[in-house]
């Protein structure tokens, strides 16, 4: 038998613009088009390296 096992990084879930959710253990499907992937504009820039904020 093969197990897999995924983890869901918190530490990023304020810069996503539709972050994916887990439910009873696992992901379930997202609501809107696409991965779950897109970040908010405010994000992009401050983690630009290494420009960014995030890096300074």
């Amino acid at each position: 038998m093969r197990v897999a096992a995924v983890s869901l990084d918190d530490r990023a879930i304020e810069d996503v613009v539709d972050p994916a959710t887990v439910a009873g253990g696992r992901y379930p499907a997202p609501a809107t088009p696409g991965s779950s992937t897109p970040m908010r504009a405010g994000a992009l820039t401050r983690y630009a390296y290494p420009e960014g904020s995030a890096w300074q």
